[in-house]
């Protein structure tokens, strides 16, 4: 079961859905990056999944502002975006070597 299939029917079909959406778009960018040849273009991808993962940041904020995640999970999400971002910025800046 999704984190999100116990929230009511307006949270899954508003931050639910944009949630899945941005976050299925930063894994399938870094895929995509993954499996380019040329710097340039694995980096350009790299750089449009940091931007998926920036929405999906917001569209955690407003589950949080809007009380629809408990504490355990609002602890949760922010250590896993605190880790990532670091991680994400390097992999962008690594592109250049």
């Amino acid at each position: 079961m999704g984190r999100h299939d116990n929230w009511d029917y307006k949270a899954q079909h508003t931050i639910g859905l944009q949630v899945t959406m941005s976050a299925a778009s930063i894994a399938a960018n870094l895929a995509e990056g993954f499996g380019r040849y040329a710097m340039a273009d694995r980096k350009r991808f790299y750089i449009i999944a940091r931007g998926s993962f920036e929405e999906t940041k917001c569209w955690m904020r407003k589950a949080i502002r809007r009380k629809v995640l408990n504490n355990q999970e609002q602890k949760e999400i922010t250590e896993v975006i605190n880790s990532l971002a670091p991680k994400l910025t390097l992999l962008i800046k690594n592109q250049n070597r």
